[in-house]
């Protein structure tokens, strides 16, 4: 008690003192929030790691299904050039089913191409680091989806790509008849071909 009875006033902290207790709080803050990233970080690490065995998988799987049916359905084309009206459904159908799967990872990585191709000057950054990867993983995910739409319909590779080219090279926009676009149907025939090389 002070002299005049009241109680003593409350001891002021220094400006110093008040400074250091902040950076106290602000580095206690971030050291939280560096357990957090690093955290988040591990987890995406992780499933990226788990998503690049599951495409392994179906990268193997897709191989099996395509070496099959060049084994068990080896094509040469005909004499005569032309496509058969079997061939023609068969083709429409596996571009079709392939389309619908890679619909998603061909719209961004031709968004990357523009994006990318607008000017020399620009770097990849790593949003378009991450539409590659994705890409990538979509292409798998299409290689499998197109094998196994080339079993049911008993085509092998070789047929498929050969019937894409020719129609495209003998009928003005024969490939928009797909039920795809023109353009689309292309990259499936181009992406296909890619695959169909030793």
């Amino acid at each position: 008690m002070t002299t005049d009875g009241l109680p003593p006033l409350p001891k002021q902290r220094s400006f110093g003192a008040k400074v250091f207790i902040g950076c106290l709080a602000m580095a206690a803050a971030g050291f939280v929030g560096l357990i957090v990233l690093i955290a988040l970080g591990g987890v995406a690490v992780k499933r990226g790691v788990d998503a690049v065995a599951g495409h392994a998988v179906e990268h193997e799987e897709a191989t099996r299904v395509l070496e099959r049916l060049a084994r068990e359905r080896p094509f040469t084309p005909p004499p005569n050039g032309a496509v058969s009206a079997n061939q023609r459904r068969s083709f429409d159908v596996v571009t079709q089913r392939a389309w619908s799967e890679m619909r998603p990872w061909a719209g961004e990585m031709r968004a990357l191409q523009e994006r990318v191709g607008r000017t020399s000057e620009t770097r990849p950054g790593i949003r378009d680091a991450i539409v590659a990867v994705r890409s990538t993983v979509g292409m798998t995910q299409s290689r499998l989806v197109l094998a196994r739409a080339l079993d049911a319909e008993g085509m092998s590779i070789a047929e498929y790509v050969w019937v894409g080219r020719t129609l495209a090279q003998k009928e003005p926009h024969a490939l928009s008849r797909t039920g795809v676009d023109e353009g689309d149907a292309r990259l499936v025939v181009n992406t296909a071909s890619m695959w169909s090389r030793p």
